[in-house]
Order: structure tokens, then C-alpha cells, then sequence
């Protein structure tokens, strides 16, 4: 589906950037993290009031990265991590609130 889409999508798009860090350690201990990681990044993307940030956010750190600018490209990223992490500990308030847990 849809949601199942956009995860792959975003899951290759940070392959992309790990990779071309060239930094081997790094892709390998986010290989490692990364299924841990799927499980929220997919309950992150069926919120789909999120839909429209998560794409602003991803090509405004494209393009501090293809500018260069790595004062603008650090605050991207951690505004991108912060917004993500906000929206995920919602959903898991919300989780605890009903009987889905």
C-alpha cells in the first residue's frame, strides 16, 4: 500500500545519504539499527498528517547537502529528528490510552 511505499522510500533515502559518507562503521551500525528502527518508521508514516513534513524536511536536507551548508544541513536534521520523535511518542500516548497495547 501507500504507507508501505513511502517507508521503502524513505528507508533508501537515508541508504543513500549513510552511503556516501563512506564511512563503513557508521552504515554498519545503522544496518544494524534498522530493523528497530522500520518498526517506528512505519508507524510514523501511516500518520498521514505527517506526509507533507516528512517531504519538506527530506528535500530541505537534500539541499543543504547539495549546497554544502553544514550549519543549515545539522539543523535540518535535527529538527527532522526532533518532529519524528514528537509525532511517535504521540502515537505511543495514544497506544497506552486504548486497548491496542
Amino acid at each position: 500500500g501507500d504507507a508501505m511505499r513511502i517507508a521503502q522510500t524513505d528507508e533508501r533515502y537515508h541508504e543513500i545519504i549513510y552511503g556516501s559518507t563512506k564511512n563503513e562503521k557508521l552504515v554498519q551500525i545503522l544496518n544494524n539499527l534498522r530493523e528497530q528502527m522500520y518498526r517506528y518508521r512505519l508507524e510514523y508514516i501511516k500518520d498521514v498528517s505527517q506526509h507533507v513534513r516528512l517531504i519538506e524536511e527530506h528535500e530541505e536536507i537534500y539541499r543543504c547537502i547539495s549546497s554544502r551548508d553544514k550549519d543549515a544541513g545539522a539543523r535540518a536534521i535535527k529538527m527532522h529528528i526532533y518532529n519524528q520523535e514528537q509525532s511517535i511518542m504521540n502515537q505511543i500516548q495514544q497506544y497506552k490510552g486504548s486497548s491496542r497495547v
